[in-house]
């Protein structure tokens, strides 16, 4: 077999070529499209490898030996069954002439001798091709055995890609079911490891449970019952180990005591201004600042009570029509006071008292529709008069987060805190969490009830405990 490659820009460019060269029996043996790298290095984009018998090699040789070039290019512009037709006629009428001898009869055949007789040259006369039978041969089938190969390989490259993706789907759908697989193993794997890990760590915290001293886990205990906060429970915890014995740690009276001792030294209370200066002739300007419900109003009674000279003054906003009328108050307690609701006007009778030698304790109830002007109001006091006192009146009612967030508004412009309402509490921790929250702000005064002027007392640290522990 003759087989010989073929390069060419284009697959019809190709294709010509072997068609050109070895005729239309030629076999396809192999094609190649040169792509990407491969084909920035080659010259041509399409390569084929055809091959050819050496009979149907020798049968073309011999029409091209007795084609002019001209003649060729009519030929082979043929279909290709068209010029094999032509071949097998020119390869019968060959062999017929040469059993024949050297004279043949002119015939009706596609070709006609051309010999001028055997003496007269050296050289075997060729028979000449007829190019009028060429042309009527040409035009005897339509479809070649060529083109009928391309579009065969085509169909067979279309059913090989076809093929080609079906595989490659089939193996996308296998990975993406394997990959579904191995990720769901991982994470079953990655929660029971934390499983293991949660279960370890417990038996390690229960073990360090198991070695803490008795005495320290029982008042951990007790004072994690209270609500009290879990930090400050962490570091009094911390100081008992560090302060006291080993062998006191596992006895509960001991660390309980220290307990006691090291919470009564976190609690802040402090005389408020009046009462330190009472043997002074200076007056002192107390102002009680509290929102709505808290009980403000019959504490500052109770305070001018304790200071029989003093004066209150009640700040009465535009929008407030629910304090009541004090002129009956001032009656049977014999005292002055006196209703506001300009700030004009507070600054008068702070002044009046102030010329008189007497304390004054002001009222003011913070309104939530105007904000501003309790900093006027503050600000306005402290700037014009000195001794100026602002304690913050806090209801032991409220929830400790309502309370909490309140304290954090105005711990900046405040001396101190006032609780009320200290006979209705129902958890003394909340008031322990707040106080060590804004420690910088002293307690001043309790009240425990709604009798003027009998129910107040100074604020204790022990009467703190005391309601915490319900000790008698």
């Amino acid at each position: 077999m003759f087989v010989k490659k073929f390069s060419a820009d284009t697959m019809d460019e190709a294709l010509k070529m072997v068609k050109k060269e070895l005729g239309p029996d030629a076999i396809i043996l192999k094609t190649e499209s040169n792509k990407g790298i491969k084909g920035v290095l080659k010259k041509k984009k399409i390569e084929i490898t055809a091959g050819i018998t050496e009979r149907e090699y020798v049968k073309k040789a011999n029409v091209d030996r007795v084609l002019t070039d001209a003649q060729k290019q009519k030929l082979y512009a043929a279909p290709a069954s068209t010029v094999a037709s032509s071949m097998d006629n020119f390869t019968i009428m060959n062999d017929s002439k040469v059993k024949a001898g050297p004279k043949i009869v002119r015939g009706p055949g596609i070709f006609e001798d051309n010999y001028t007789g055997m003496g007269k040259s050296k050289n075997s006369n060729v028979a000449k091709f007829s190019e009028k039978n060429l042309q009527a041969n040409m035009h005897l089938n339509a479809a070649t055995s060529l083109d009928d190969f391309l579009s065969s390989v085509g169909e067979k490259r279309e059913e090989k890609r076809e093929e080609k993706r079906e595989e490659k789907r089939e193996e996308r759908r296998e990975k993406e079911e394997e990959q579904k697989s191995d990720k769901l193993e991982i994470e079953l794997s990655r929660i029971k490891g934390i499983e293991e890990k949660i279960n370890f760590l417990s038996e390690k915290i229960q073990l360090l449970e198991d070695k803490t001293p008795l005495g320290i886990t029982q008042v951990r205990r007790q004072l994690r019952s209270m609500d009290l906060d879990e930090v400050f429970i962490q570091d009094l915890m911390k100081k008992t180990i560090f302060e006291l014995q080993q062998e006191d740690l596992g006895d509960y009276e001991a660390v309980f005591d220290f307990a006691l001792r090291e919470m009564s030294e976190r609690i802040y209370t402090e005389m408020p201004l009046f009462a330190a200066m009472e043997d002074s002739k200076k007056s002192v300007i107390t102002i009680l600042v509290s929102v709505e419900g808290t009980g403000q109003t019959t504490t500052a009674l109770k305070l001018r009570e304790m200071k029989k000279t003093s004066e209150m003054l009640v700040f009465k906003s535009s929008s407030d029509d629910k304090r009541q009328n004090y002129s009956f108050v001032s009656k049977i307690l014999n005292a002055t006071v006196h209703e506001v609701s300009e700030f004009s006007e507070i600054i008068a009778i702070c002044r009046k008292a102030k010329a008189e030698g007497k304390s004054l304790f002001l009222d003011y109830k913070i309104d939530e529709c105007n904000p501003e002007h309790f900093s006027l109001v503050t600000e306005g006091i402290r700037k014009a008069f000195d001794d100026v006192e602002l304690l913050l009146c806090v209801s032991a009612v409220h929830s400790e987060s309502y309370n909490r967030k309140f304290l954090q508004r105005y711990r900046r412009v405040a001396d101190g805190v006032v609780y009320t309402k200290l006979d209705m509490c129902t958890n003394y921790a909340d008031i322990f969490n707040l106080h060590i929250c804004v420690q910088e702000l002293p307690l001043k005064f309790f009240t425990t009830g709604p009798v003027v002027p009998t129910d107040i007392e100074a604020a204790t640290a022990e009467r703190l405990i005391s309601g915490m522990f319900k000790m008698a």
